[in-house]
């Protein structure tokens, strides 16, 4: 989340709670990945998950590298995220 706005912080505090909402960020976005769900039609994130989606979205560049970044991170690992 650092990087992304100095807002985290105060909306949130510091601590478990923005540690938490971010790790299921990751695991939102490695089911995406995995599930090619880019329409969103099998995958609706949290509140919590879509506000940092969003705040991540508004920074294009990072957003596209890092989701390609994270793609080649998590394709060995797809059979975890498969029924």
């Amino acid at each position: 989340v650092d990087g992304y706005g100095g807002e985290w912080g105060t909306e949130w505090g510091t601590g478990n709670f923005a540690s938490v909402a971010v790790a299921e960020y990751k695991r939102f976005i490695a089911l995406k990945i995995c599930n090619d769900d880019w329409d969103s039609k099998k995958f609706a994130p949290s509140p919590e998950v879509d506000k940092i989606w969003h705040r991540h979205l508004a920074f294009t560049e990072h957003y596209q590298h890092d989701i390609m970044a994270f793609s080649v991170q998590i394709c060995g690992m797809a059979h975890l995220f498969q029924h």
